[in-house]
């Protein structure tokens, strides 16, 4: 069972569910942390499996470019990552049948996990979880010292339709989901039970009836303690309506009792069309802050050619450097590597 989606939506609280009905997330679990005290419900070589993939796209996560999920893509295909992560799958050691695979940029890497979980003979399904954009952007900024609001917001828009078109049912493809937070939070054995039904898990009838109470135990509704409104939030307009429309659209599809809806998977579509048109004007009004740093880039490399400046221009070359900048850099760079001329 693979949960992509936004981070900051409520993924743990859903993974943490689903442990306590009998399915199994992969050891070795990544920590506790003030941001999650209570866990992520995330493998830890899961994770850093998907950071290599980002550091090799040139991807960050909460990206907020349109292209970032070509670029993830192109970064898992070949170098013999289906086949280990595949192998991986398949010497899991667990006392369930079902597998729960969560990471919240596993969402760039759905097509990656499809064709893994073929190799080790797995039956993937999807738990995509919806929350209010502006509580999930007001809580990464706030545990994880992010960016701007209008950052925050534009990766949840780009990561939310990204993780929506790559999970979309059709023929022969997995079942999927789309769960509310706040649904999780009220009343958490229904919300499980419209899971298990639509995704064919059978984990309350094993659960039994102690499954109503050891959920309500588990899940407090105080989790959903962030009051901040997208209202709240400073945000050109362009970007607000796109997001309000994104949210009700994916709110649409998660209401229970709700069938999948090809027009609702149309008006995403066309707001993502949409929400690539405002990135690239935006991008357009910004040209100046990277042209910034591809001469600030450019000059440190040309004055001193240390080990870290050279670091720091492989940093800054994925994100800001123009196709012009980027030729330049490699070769002020290999300039600079002992032995050469």
């Amino acid at each position: 069972m693979l949960v992509p989606g936004s981070g900051r939506s409520g993924t743990s609280a859903l993974t943490m569910a689903l442990q306590a009905l009998g399915a199994a997330v992969p050891p070795p679990a990544r920590p506790p942390t003030e941001a999650n005290p209570r866990g992520f419900g995330e493998t830890v070589w899961i994770v850093r499996h998907h950071d290599v993939l980002l550091r090799r796209a040139g991807v960050v996560h909460g990206d907020a470019r349109p292209d970032a999920g070509i670029r993830a893509a192109r970064a898992a295909v070949g170098g013999g990552h289906e086949r280990r992560v595949a192998r991986r799958l398949a010497r899991i050691e667990v006392d369930s049948d079902v597998v729960v695979v969560k990471d919240p940029q596993l969402t760039w890497f759905v097509d990656h996990w499809l064709r893994s979980a073929a190799r080790a003979g797995a039956t993937p399904s999807f738990a995509l979880m919806v929350r209010d954009p502006a509580p999930s952007a007001a809580s990464m900024g706030r545990h994880f010292r992010a960016a701007e609001p209008a950052h925050l917001i534009g990766g949840w828009v780009n990561q939310m339709l990204h993780a929506e078109r790559a999970t979309r049912p059709g023929p022969g493809r997995p079942r999927r989901v789309l769960v509310r937070y706040p649904d999780l939070l009220a009343d958490p054995r229904a919300t499980l039970a419209r899971i298990d039904d639509r995704l064919g898990l059978g984990l309350l009838d094993r659960a039994g009836p102690t499954a109503g109470p050891l959920l309500r135990d588990l899940i407090d509704p105080a989790l959903d303690r962030e009051r901040t409104r997208l209202a709240d939030l400073d945000l050109p307009d362009g970007l607000r309506t796109i997001t309000e429309e994104v949210h009700a659209a994916l709110e649409t599809l998660a209401r229970p009792g709700t069938p999948e809806d090809p027009q609702v998977h149309g008006a995403l579509d066309a707001l993502a069309v949409r929400y690539a048109d405002l990135y690239d004007r935006a991008a357009g009004l910004t040209a100046s802050s990277r042209l910034a740093a591809e001469q600030q880039a450019l000059r440190l490399l040309a004055q001193r050619g240390s080990a870290r400046l050279r670091v720091r221009a492989e940093t800054l070359r994925p994100r800001h450097a123009g196709p012009a900048a980027r030729r330049r850099l490699g070769e002020l760079a290999a300039r600079r590597r002992p032995g050469a001329r």
